[in-house]
């Protein structure tokens, strides 16, 4: 692709999600490399967008549960024994497009039943601290979106898997290590 777009480790090939893709709740920053891709991303050919999602909870907990006018979401974040090495960050979202056409054909306000708007995500990361120098990431995510309107069907899902390790070896110099799979 010309463009690339990853969430940690997991391509998205398309971006025609965007809704169902981006969850502001598990966003720690987003990375754009305008020229040149970076080495660890090498499929890009013009630019790449990086999305880092949270892989530990800011304290031994943390955690969201949100109803917005799009939908409901929630992420829990969690410190797992007392040595605190390992971390789980678990999160789910769901739209409420289908709900809200439904209640808009009932009202009789729209006509086509076979339109449809929907998108939903679930994204599992677990972390472990072999040291302070040392650490181990694996991310699962599934996402999925539907636009079903007049002659316009766009449908999007991808389900991805990566597994990342990365060892600090001095204050300037690291090894790192990806391992990821996604269909889109």
């Amino acid at each position: 692709p010309e463009r690339q777009a990853t969430l940690r480790g997991v391509a998205l090939t398309h971006l025609t999600g965007i809704m169902s893709v981006l969850d502001s709740s598990l966003v720690a920053g987003i990375d754009l490399m305008s020229s040149a891709p970076p080495a660890h991303l090498p499929e890009g050919l013009s630019s790449t967008l990086q999305l880092r999602y949270i892989d530990k909870p800011h304290d031994r907990f943390d955690g969201r549960v949100s109803v917005d006018a799009l939908g409901l979401g929630a992420h829990i974040a969690l410190t797992l024994g007392k040595e605190a090495k390992s971390h789980i960050v678990l999160g789910a979202r769901q739209s409420l497009l289908a709900a809200y056409l439904a209640v808009a054909k009932a009202a009789g306000a729209v006509e086509d039943t076979a339109s449809s708007a929907n998108y939903s995500e679930i994204f599992a990361r677990y972390r472990y601290d072999a040291s302070p120098s040392s650490r181990l990431r694996i991310t699962l995510l599934h996402s999925r979106d539907q636009v079903l309107f007049d002659d316009v069907n766009l449908h999007h899902a991808v389900l991805g898997l990566a597994a990342d390790w990365r060892h600090r070896y001095s204050e300037s110099g690291r090894i790192e290590a990806t391992l990821t799979h996604s269909t889109n």
